[in-house]
Formats: structure tokens, sequence, C-alpha cells
């Protein structure tokens, strides 16, 4: 890094270890402005984790960290390489390369580097030393969204997943593949607005979740979000509702608008203790898929109380309306409910032609 100047060359190791310092050293600050407390909390945090995952309400700096984060991995790190990605071309060009160059020209790295239309680099290694953005494409196959993070390996290599709720679970499959050196990082950001998939476990998944240091930042506790802009969304929405909770809270939609029993209530009864009458008839509830990935599921349910359940993957509607006829008989059941969907009205049918006329389709699609 021959081209910058002595004192700045004196701050790089700092600077490694301490983004925050590379933050408040390496840019031009406005009177008056530094970073956020929540933009600080993500700071120190990227400098001690290799998984960083942040959940946020909208306008609280989350693309500013982002550049950040950005210039200070490839400035601190020679050869190094940063891989951002996001679910649409418009996050990654109009509002992430875009705040980069902001940065960029507020920053004292100008005579080492160089930002193009599309591309960051190093003058002195082009091809070895830059920053790139990936896009994947939106009606790709499974297999071909999946290629998006593929191939890129490196000692220093920063993978950063911008509006992560948006993008689909197979692009994230090369990822953790792609973490094999010790400064290898990944960083993901984005309202989160579904309540599973990649992104999500990140946060919530008992057990991934505590492979990650994961923030949360509420839109109401940021000094840069005015208090117009979230009484707005009380306003218009409710502070109940799923738009507040996740533009404003950063936290996840509780359930599907139409749905008859949310994933918010379902989550409450987990782990519940439920006393039945012994004279309290037992039903089957059955979920049907076939081949694939998706697995089919046989319920038992007695009053409010949910006995262990049976998964089978592969199955022809024969085979497994055999199964739920064996297991309506070994527990003595007295009705079975299916949702007959698709191939699940085959099974109701296999069913009631094979004499089990204590068998209710249920079209789940129905207006409740």
């Amino acid at each position: 890094m021959s081209n910058l100047q002595p004192h700045v060359l004196e701050r790089l190791a700092h600077w490694y270890k301490s983004p925050l310092l590379f933050v408040n050293e390496c840019f031009e600050w406005k009177k008056g402005t530094s970073p956020t407390p929540q933009q600080i909390e993500g700071l120190t945090g990227f400098a001690k984790n290799k998984r960083m995952s942040i959940r946020s309400g909208h306008g609280t700096g989350k693309s500013t960290l982002s550049a950040w984060i950005s210039l200070n991995f490839i400035s601190t790190r020679p050869y190094s390489k940063v891989v951002v990605t996001a679910p649409t071309n418009r996050q990654l060009y109009d509002i992430y390369w875009a705040e980069l160059a902001k940065w960029f020209r507020r920053s004292k790295l100008q005579d080492e580097f160089v930002q193009q239309k599309d591309k960051f680099f190093h003058k002195s290694a082009p091809k070895d030393w830059w920053i790139r953005l990936v896009s994947p494409q939106a009606r790709a196959t499974k297999d071909e969204q999946a290629e998006t993070l593929a191939g890129f390996h490196g000692d220093h290599l920063l993978i950063i997943c911008d509006e992560a709720s948006g993008i689909a679970d197979p692009v994230f499959i090369p990822l953790e593949g792609a973490l094999t050196q010790e400064d290898n990082k990944v960083m993901l950001l984005g309202n989160p607005t579904k309540n599973h998939g990649y992104f999500y476990d990140t946060h919530f998944h008992r057990d991934i979740s505590k492979k990650w240091h994961h923030l949360h930042w509420d839109s109401r506790e940021s000094p840069i979000v005015t208090k117009e802009m979230v009484d707005y969304f009380e306003t218009k929405y409710g502070i109940d509702s799923n738009v507040f909770a996740i533009r404003i809270v950063g936290n996840p939609p509780t359930d599907d608008q139409n749905a008859l029993i949310s994933l918010a209530w379902a989550r409450q009864c987990l782990g519940n203790e439920s006393e039945v009458a012994e004279d309290e008839p037992l039903y089957l509830g059955v979920d049907v898929a076939r081949y694939g990935e998706d697995t089919s599921v046989i319920l038992p349910r007695r009053g409010l109380k949910i006995y262990p359940w049976d998964t089978h993957r592969n199955l022809n509607t024969i085979d497994l309306g055999g199964h739920i006829n064996q297991v309506y008989g070994e527990m003595e059941a007295r009705g079975i409910s299916i949702d007959e969907i698709g191939v699940g009205a085959g099974v109701t049918d296999w069913l009631m032609k094979h004499g089990n006329l204590r068998t209710f389709g249920i079209n789940v699609s129905s207006k409740s």
C-alpha cells in the first residue's frame, strides 16, 4: 500500500482490530455527526465474530454500516475480497453501491483504490483485490440460485447479504463452504420480512442462532429515525400489525394476515401441558406430500393434547394411505382430517374407498 500517506499506513493495524476506530478516523465527518449506538454495536460485533446477522427496522443505517465494513475490510487486508449480494439489482446498485461511493469519497483511501460504475478494486491488483456485486436470478432454479455465492474463496473474504430475508434460501447453500479460512466472514442484514428461512433461523432457531452473533435494531431506538415516521406507521398500520413489526420494530411477522390459526398462537402452545379426559376421542390430522423434499405428516390429537407424530417422505398416495390406516387402527382413532388440496384428495378418496368413512377432507385454502 505504498500510495497511502505514512500516517494512514501507521493506522492500518489499529483499523484492522477496530472497525469503529477506522470509521471515526478514516472518514471526513460533518459537524455534529457520528455513528449511532446501533451502528457502533455492529462495528464492534463485526470485529469479534465470524458470523453476524442484523435484523432491523427502517432507517437505522444498515446500508451505511455495510459500506463502512466493506471499506474497512478491503483496506486493512492485502488482496482481500468482498462479495455483496441482495435480492435485486436495485438494492445492490441504487442503495449499497451508492452508499459505498458516498463514503469512499469522504475517505482517506482514494489514492489506493478505484470505484467505477460496477467495479471497486485496488490499483495494484484489480483482479485479486476487490469488492464485487452478485445478484441471484429471481427466475432461476434452486440449483442455479445456489451458484450465486459458489466459487468464492480467499485468505481474506467477506460476504455481505443485504436485505437477507428476501434472498432465496438456496443462495445460502454454498455460504458455509466459503468460510473455510480464519479471516473469512459473513454479515447478513435486513428487515425480517418472513418468519422462516435462513435469515430468520440466524436469530430464532434454537441451535443455529447460537452460531451467530445476532443483533436487533428497533427503529424507535435509533437517533436517525424521526418520531414522525414511527408515529405515521403506528397510525396507518397499527402497533400490533405485521407492517409495524417488520418496518419499525425489526421483528418478523407474527402470522399470515389471512391465516385461521396464526403462527404466534401456535408458538404460544409449544411446551404447554394439557390434561384431557380418558374418554376424549383421538383424531388424526394428515398433511400430504408426495415426492421431493416435503414430508407427509400423520399427527394424533386428543382434545388439546398433541402426541408424537409420524413423518414420511417419497410415498405414493396408496402407500401413505396404508400407513394412515395402520396408525388409525393401532391408536383406535375416531376420525381423520386430511388436507385434500392436490395429492391429498387422492389419499382422502383412497381411504374412503377402503372403508374408512370417518375421513374428512379439509380444504385449507378456503376462507375460514
